[in-house]
């Protein structure tokens, strides 16, 4: 009898799990992503971070490289800090970052990373840039590479761009203007479709090495026209089936219900404990 009785338990047990699927399912949250602020300390001849901020607290030499690789994931930001002109590349693994930013007056620094979304280099900047790199945005002057292709390249200056500027990659769109709200606002360069190694500033100067490279009027000519939408099948009269056909096509409550086969076994196994225990009686 214990055991018929602990079989209806258990089947009762799996009916409600299968009648309440939601109750067992633990509704899952994506980390959110962690700023670094990372920066090459001479004295400890190596680079050092420091999580959840965007501004490296010098009396604060951070911790080793080796635990943020441990720590970094895709969609973290990290912004650099560099003084010395001996640093080594920092390597960020191959992480899709969402965002780095060169602070201002970043000495020169090598980055190597598996992704950027939006990539920050302010004025007096240095360094290279070893990635694709969705979005570029390049303040004031400053002396860069982007070794890899770059979508969209924005360029802002106060008065005169005078940066040494260049893209080893494809530039999708190039933007060169004032500042973002200064007045009187002025675009300088707006370009599409630039090849591989053709993008290049010197002093300020742009010195595309190639030809192939769009106005906006020729990029929209270019531009892949819409498609027509593909022709609708025909719709064709048919007779309306009889309603009791339809009523057959229809699968009926039951079957293949595996949650409905278990409610009547367990329904079964309690009849059968309650009669078994009255006749026990």
């Amino acid at each position: 009898m214990k055991k018929i009785r602990k079989l209806a338990g258990v089947l009762a047990a799996v009916t409600a799990l299968v009648l309440l699927p939601k109750a067992s399912v633990l509704p899952a949250k994506a980390a959110e992503p962690v700023t670094y602020a990372v920066k090459y300390v001479s004295d400890e001849l190596g680079w050092r971070f420091q999580a959840n901020t965007s501004v490296f607290d010098s009396s604060n030499n951070g911790r080793e490289m080796y635990y943020l690789m441990q720590d970094i994931k895709d969609g973290d930001l990290v912004v650099i800090y560099n003084d010395s002109d001996n640093a080594s590349d920092l390597n960020l693994g191959n992480v899709h970052l969402s965002n780095v930013t060169y602070v201002q007056g970043c000495h020169f620094t090598i980055v190597f990373a598996g992704g950027v979304d939006d990539c920050y280099v302010l004025g007096g900047s240095s360094g290279t840039m070893n990635c694709d790199v969705k979005n570029a945005y390049v303040y004031d002057t400053v002396t860069f590479n982007f070794n890899n292709n770059v979508d969209n390249l924005y360029l802002y200056a106060a008065d005169k761009f005078n940066s040494n500027l260049g893209v080893s990659g494809t530039v999708g769109h190039l933007t060169a203007s004032t500042l973002p709200g200064q007045e009187p606002y002025r675009v300088a360069f707006d370009y599409y479709d630039f090849p591989a190694g053709a993008l290049y500033f010197k002093d300020g100067a742009f010195q595309p090495t190639a030809s192939g490279y769009k106005t906006p009027e020729e990029h929209a000519q270019q531009s892949p026209q819409p498609q027509p939408e593909a022709p609708q099948p025909e719709v064709t009269q048919t007779d309306s089936p009889d309603p009791s056909d339809e009523y057959d096509e229809v699968p009926k409550t039951g079957q293949n219900s595996l949650y409905l086969w278990l409610l009547l076994g367990a329904g079964i196994c309690f009849t059968g404990s309650f009669l078994l225990r009255r006749s026990e009686g």
